[in-house]
């Protein structure tokens, strides 16, 4: 069974398709993503969605859909994370995609999309012959991390530590260079969530798996930076990341933009803030490297709707 899932992200829209093979593996048919900031000010208290916001996501979602039929998927599934967590009008946007798409919107409580992420990294052949680890996945609103230990999603937790929300926080111009006050303000925030919610998931010198398109953006700057192919460089050094953060935050986005174009332009202005978080979880954990997977929350939903296409219902 072809399964469709799309995902309405805090920064960006994105959609996959899979299916799997008789060997039990999934195959890739297709993806595509949008970017799409669902707000300004997600930082704030009381967030909402504004009409165009709204008739934004309608749009977009209509592409997803568009594209996601020429592979004729049985399931459609469309999941929200923690933007749509804390509009306050997030129930609008649910009945106008029903009454759209004749879908339901699944608005995905951190635990539940903890959870799926630790789903979808089960998928990877790479991360599930790793017996036991830990995994980050960093998103535009929320971080979640999860503990894995012979297959089984045992401890997990969700933050408010999203690069979109810690950029509207801490930075006082998310599209100037960073000064040492905003830096260090943002490094404490981070680290104190941590000692306060992540002992347990987090734990010394574990092995860790990181997902969000954050990492592949730095993946792949990694990997040109080291002359080394996109694929080759799945495993990425602390120095490396530390290297890669103190050039982008003395830069404005223009230079960023200029001096990495396998950043986006969309991403430039949050990108330090999602490297700072990294940073900060390796240092954590004393973890030397973190190992990058593209399995992540959308192939999670995918594997629990192949497994059981009630699994919302």
């Amino acid at each position: 069974m072809k399964v469709a899932v799309l995902d309405i992200g805090t920064n960006t829209s994105k959609v996959l398709v899979v299916e799997k093979n008789n060997s039990e593996h999934f195959i890739l048919i297709g993806e595509k993503s949008f970017p799409m900031r669902l707000l300004c000010g997600l930082s704030q208290k009381n967030p909402f969605l504004s009409f165009r916001v709204i008739e934004d996501v309608l749009d977009v979602i209509g592409k997803l859909v568009q594209f996601s039929s020429i592979y004729s998927p049985g399931v459609t599934c469309i999941v929200g994370t923690e933007a749509l967590r804390r509009m306050g009008n997030s129930g609008e946007l649910v009945l106008r995609i029903k009454k759209r798409f004749s879908v339901d919107l699944q608005i995905l409580s951190g635990d539940s999309e903890a959870y799926l992420v630790a789903q979808g990294l089960l998928t990877d052949p790479a991360i599930i012959q790793l017996k036991s680890f830990s995994a980050i996945d960093i998103g535009g609103g929320s971080l979640e991390g999860i503990k894995v230990s012979n297959g089984l999603c045992e401890e997990r937790f969700s933050l408010a530590l999203g690069a979109v929300v810690l950029a509207e926080r801490f930075f006082n111009n998310i599209t100037n260079c960073l000064s040492d006050s905003e830096i260090n303000n943002l490094k404490k925030e981070v680290h104190s969530n941590l000692q306060k919610n992540a002992t347990s998931v987090l734990e010394p010198t574990c092995t860790l798996v990181g997902t969000g398109g954050s990492l592949v953006f730095l993946r792949r700057i990694i990997s040109t930076m080291n002359k080394n192919r996109f694929e080759d460089e799945n495993i990425l050094e602390f120095d490396a990341i530390e290297n890669v953060t103190q050039m982008i935050a003395a830069m404005d986005v223009s230079a960023r933009i200029t001096a990495f174009p396998q950043l986006p332009e969309d991403r430039a202005d949050i990108f330090p803030a999602a490297l700072f978080v990294i940073l900060e979880i390796m240092k954590f954990a004393n973890c030397k490297s973190i190992t990058h997977s593209f399995h992540n929350l959308r192939y999670g939903v995918a594997s629990k709707i192949i497994s059981n296409p009630d699994y919302f219902d």
